[in-house]
């Protein structure tokens, strides 16, 4: 198991030709993962297997991916690239991080996207108000990029 400054080293080994299972200490819970890639650009980004689910990673930037995650103790990691794909990978990072900073950081484009419409912010502030006052909003935050994270204030709207 290696340690880095940012977190613990995941070593990507082979299953298939496009398939490597992330093996290292995997932290349960949230978790930030950081992938590394060198070569070619990726015009289709790869996805993470967690299980049985399937996850869409975002797009490189720098040449690295950054995403977070919900894992449990026993869940198996397996990065799909995709095919005919000239990337390298390089170093894999995972460090647990707190429910709060992945609220916060799923809140941050939200926040800004309001910003810059100004005549949206007491509607938005109004639900973020009746979210807290339920003790939900932590929780829907965190559904913000899950399959059902686009409906996750969805039901005060249309009870409105």
């Amino acid at each position: 198991m290696a340690l880095s400054r940012n977190g613990r080293v995941l070593e990507p080994v082979r299953r298939s030709p496009h398939v490597f299972e992330l093996r290292g200490q995997i932290p349960p819970g949230w978790v930030a993962l950081r992938i590394e890639l060198h070569g070619a650009n990726v015009h289709v980004p790869p996805r993470l297997l967690i299980g049985q689910d399937v996850h869409d990673l975002p797009h490189a930037r720098r040449g690295r991916i950054d995403a977070l995650l919900e894992v449990a103790s026993n869940d198996v990691l397996e990065l799909e690239m995709p095919s005919g794909s000239q990337v390298q990978l390089g170093r894999i990072l995972i460090r647990r991080v707190a429910r709060a900073e992945v609220a916060l950081r799923r809140a941050a484009p939200v926040v800004w996207r309001r910003l810059r419409e100004p005549r949206t912010i007491p509607a938005a502030v109004g639900k973020i108000l009746r979210a807290a006052w339920s003790g939900q909003l932590v929780d829907r935050l965190l559904r913000r990029s899950d399959a059902d994270g686009r409906q996750a204030f969805y039901p005060e709207w249309y009870a409105r």
